[in-house]
């Protein structure tokens, strides 16, 4: 499927550092909750999984959510600042 597809790809740009976090290519319905984990995951899920669940149940405004089918991206309003590229070696 085009998710794990996604996700293995995503993986394979790390190289060569190994990805050490939870990583779940497609996480079933009945464990959605597992995305408010406090530890780094890389998890895959259905989007009519995750509008199924209802409003509020999950708490999703931490996560980055990227959306394959629609191209879109969803990211937690505060991100930590880029270093200022003149301080880069």
């Amino acid at each position: 499927s085009l998710l794990s597809t996604c996700t293995e790809a995503l993986l394979s740009c790390l190289a060569p550092l190994e990805w050490e976090g939870t990583y779940v290519p497609l996480l079933p319905a009945e464990l959605l909750g597992y995305i408010e984990a406090p530890t780094p995951f890389l998890m895959g899920t259905r989007r009519s999984d995750l509008l199924a669940q209802p409003n509020g149940a999950l708490d999703t405004g931490a996560l980055l959510i990227v959306d394959l089918d629609y191209g879109a991206l969803t990211h937690p309003t505060t991100l930590p600042p880029l270093p200022d590229a003149q301080h880069w070696p």
